[in-house]
């Protein structure tokens, strides 16, 4: 049975999957009506990038369930978040699924790409 640790990191992490599907979900819908309002040079690419988005989507999603049925079976050793919350990039999703070890600073802008 699945401790109570394992059970609300998998249960983070499933929130975060599933927030991220929203706000590709989001992005799909709004390139779309972006595109409608412009003129479109090439609707075959801007079709395709309209695709991946949605197929991003539902990875995000399926990917949410899944990990959401992982907690259920599966126990994480006390020992092994240190481990798992140093495998974290960014300072702010590791806060968020490892508030106890969060760091002081909550600045991720050194590991941000900007484009």
């Amino acid at each position: 049975m699945p401790s109570d640790v394992t059970r609300k990191l998998l249960a983070a992490v499933s929130s975060e999957l599933a927030e991220a599907s929203d706000d590709c979900g989001k992005l799909q819908h709004l390139i779309s009506s972006l595109l409608d309002k412009t003129d479109h040079p090439d609707l075959v690419a801007e079709f395709h990038m309209i695709q991946d988005l949605d197929r991003m989507n539902q990875t995000l999603a399926d990917l949410s369930g899944l990990v959401l049925s992982i907690a259920k079976a599966m126990v994480i050793d006390a020992d092994n978040l240190a481990e798992l919350s140093e495998g974290l990039k960014l300072a702010s999703l590791r806060g968020r699924l490892f508030p106890e070890n969060a760091p002081a600073s909550d600045d991720d802008s050194e590991q941000i790409t900007f484009f």
